[in-house]
């Protein structure tokens, strides 16, 4: 039983370090690019930091479903 138990740990840590690798590849290209391009840093901050240029506007857009808030029932009107 036990030994089972550590082939199923083993399975599961096998697969965090083909993640991680696989994290660390996307990353490491990521830095390459920001050191070759200074135009990347700031497609960055735009992109994840929603920094913007004096002259631009920003307009954050989600797909999200709108959530109906529900009616708040008013004590004194009933």
């Amino acid at each position: 039983m036990k030994r089972v138990q550590l082939e199923w740990q083993i399975s599961d840590l096998k697969e965090d370090i083909n993640k991680y690798k696989s994290l660390n590849e996307i990353n490491t290209k990521k830095l390459r690019e920001l050191k070759r391009d200074p135009s990347a840093i700031k497609k960055i901050a735009r992109e994840n930091y929603f920094m913007k240029a004096d002259d631009e506007d920003i307009f954050v857009l989600s797909d999200d479903p709108k959530t109906e808030q529900p009616q708040s029932t008013n004590e004194t009107t009933q």
